[in-house]
């Protein structure tokens, strides 16, 4: 049970890094218009088309980053799930592996809204 438990995390992530992956893509191919749905939305992006795709721009490196990491930190649980005998520390895993991620995105935030601002 605790391997199913790491698989469904793992794919969560998965999805994630994928999702930030495709973003990305659409910076890099100036597909990515500013809009509600997609992309880093801040005061600061939102302001101007202008803000909006040099704070997408700014923060390809980021999002990449955390993309890797996500699918790093998705590896890591599924290994961890299918050889840790202790459900607890596939627990911290899981938790730690989303933490990583949320951390790393919030990075990639930080960075597109200050090189918004300093559009303005």
């Amino acid at each position: 049970m605790p391997l199913v438990a790491s698989i469904i995390a793992a794919f969560g992530l998965v999805v994630v890094g994928g999702v930030i992956l495709s973003i990305n893509h659409a910076v890099q191919n100036t597909t990515l218009r500013r809009n509600d749905l997609v992309g880093i939305r801040t005061s600061q992006t939102k302001k101007s088309d202008r803000a909006w795709q040099v704070a997408h721009e700014a923060a390809l490196t980021p999002m990449r980053i955390t993309a890797y990491l996500s699918f790093a930190c998705a590896a890591l649980t599924v290994v961890i799930g299918a050889f840790a005998h202790s459900e607890a520390l596939i627990v911290v895993a899981i938790g730690l592996s989303y933490v990583a991620s949320l951390a790393a995105l919030t990075w990639a935030c930080r960075v597109a809204h200050r090189a918004a601002a300093a559009v303005q």
